[in-house]
């Protein structure tokens, strides 16, 4: 196993949102991985300690198979850095896009939106997406990338703007269902209690612009 760090970032998590140290974070994250990936040996899994956000602490996962950069599987691990995130419900909603847009998010290849697990924390398993933010990206671009960029955005606004929910409410998996392929209920906006089927209803959306 092979990994790599910032201090900075260490004191970040480890101080600011009072997290786990990433040196002993790590070896329970690689025991995640070698669930992932069965069979796979510390040797051939690289856990990267990565730039977080507000909302959750951020580390990549890779497996390279033998020597071969080509057979490199990369995967970033999401682990919510407060108590209120609500991760199932992250996940209908990327499921949604994915679903009925061709709004390109990242795919969703695990979660555990409680603690019973190795890592003692809620988690998601996302496919790492190849590039750089946009954030820090976009000042540095020319006229021509920066329109190209508005256009691609207003083109991912109006898909969002044409899909329509019969009811109004939360997306949300079914509470006895919380499998990535499970169909997508909505919930009241408040008032519905997590872990009860009553209040929900199936989602049936219309302006799908998902091509068959």
């Amino acid at each position: 196993m092979s990994s790599s760090s910032s201090c900075s970032e260490s004191a970040s998590s480890s101080v600011v949102y009072d997290h786990e140290p990433f040196a002993t974070f790590r070896l329970r994250v690689l025991e995640l991985a070698q669930s992932i990936w069965v069979g796979a040996s510390p040797e051939e899994i690289t856990i990267e300690r990565m730039a977080g956000g507000g909302f959750n602490r951020i580390i990549g996962l890779s497996r390279t198979i033998g020597s071969q950069e080509e057979e490199k599987t990369q995967y970033v691990l999401r682990v919510p850095r407060f108590d209120a995130a609500q991760l199932d419900r992250e996940v209908a909603v990327l499921q949604f896009v994915r679903r009925y847009s061709e709004i390109p998010v990242p795919e969703v290849v695990g979660f555990n939106e409680t603690s019973n697990n190795v890592l003692g924390d809620p988690y998601m398993v996302q496919k790492r997406v190849p590039g750089f933010d946009l954030y820090s990206s976009f000042p540095k671009l020319d006229h021509t990338s920066k329109c190209r960029i508005a256009q691609q955005l207003g083109l991912f606004f109006r898909q969002m703007l044409s899909l329509r929910s019969q009811v109004a409410g939360v997306l949300v998996l079914p509470p006895d269902n919380k499998s990535l392929e499970a169909p997508l209920q909505v919930a009241p906006f408040c008032g519905t209690d997590p872990s009860s089927s009553a209040g929900l209803t199936l989602l049936r959306c219309t302006g799908n612009t998902k091509h068959a």
